[in-house]
């Protein structure tokens, strides 16, 4: 489940977007890095990952720049921090894939494939197999 997820209608042209973030990273009481993660290994996903980051930092600066939006708090893990203090420029934006994510699109990737990851879900989901 991402840390933070949240669906917006584009103004321009009613299009709807995901704004999706796996984690933050913070140094110092500040978002230095948000990441994403997908379990499927395809340059769609990789696509989809970045997009929703971009989404997200879209929603942030939309929500500085509204009486009501720049006073949100944002937390994950037990950090919170104001919308208004978040500085979006600074912000390194991270996608993150199974093995061979690198290869379709992914900044990074994890030493999992994806029905590794797809098993590892099950179990954990489902519980262990007898």
């Amino acid at each position: 489940m991402p840390a933070f997820e949240v669906k917006l209608k584009d103004a321009t042209t009613g299009e709807i977007k995901i704004a999706r973030v796996s984690n933050f990273v913070t140094k110092n009481n500040e978002i230095v890095a948000i990441y994403n993660t997908k379990s499927k290994c395809n340059k769609s996903e990789a696509k989809a990952a970045k997009e929703e980051l971009e989404n997200f930092i879209s929603l942030i600066k939309a929500w500085q720049n509204s009486e009501t939006g720049k006073d949100y708090t944002l937390g994950a893990e037990g950090f919170k921090i104001k919308v208004s203090e978040i500085n979006t420029d600074k912000i390194k934006l991270i996608t993150i894939g199974p093995k061979g994510g690198k290869k379709v699109g992914f900044d990074r990737e994890l030493e999992y494939t994806e029905m590794e990851l797809d098993e590892l879900y099950k179990t954990l989901k489902y519980g262990m197999k007898s």
